[in-house]
């Protein structure tokens, strides 16, 4: 599926809920701004959720990685296979940009 299919609003909305209200203290205008001019690319920004949503559905289904990737699949309309790249290629870049302070 292409990026271009998915609801930009829904993945900012989602994005400013998981990260932005906590941590970077920045408004969803101000996100949307972002991303208009260029700067939030909203295919950073939908490889974050997968993985951030990948990481709590392995804590529901005992680490089991196939079920987890299987929910998150239905949940933004991909393929299985779509998700394990995603997981694949992001996941430890976005675990090495927590842990840096």
């Amino acid at each position: 599926m292409d990026i271009e299919t998915f609801d930009t609003d829904m993945l900012l909305d989602k994005f400013h809920a998981y990260y932005c209200i906590e941590q970077l203290q920045i408004e969803k205008s101000a996100l949307a701004k972002l991303q208009q001019d260029g700067i939030l690319c909203i295919k950073v920004v939908r490889n974050f959720l997968i993985v951030k949503d990948y990481i709590a559905a392995l804590e529901t289904h005992n680490n089991y990685s196939m079920k987890a990737a299987e929910e998150i699949s239905v949940k933004y309309s991909m393929t299985t296979r779509q998700i394990q790249n995603i997981i694949y290629k992001w996941e430890n870049r976005f675990r090495k940009m927590g842990e840096r302070k």
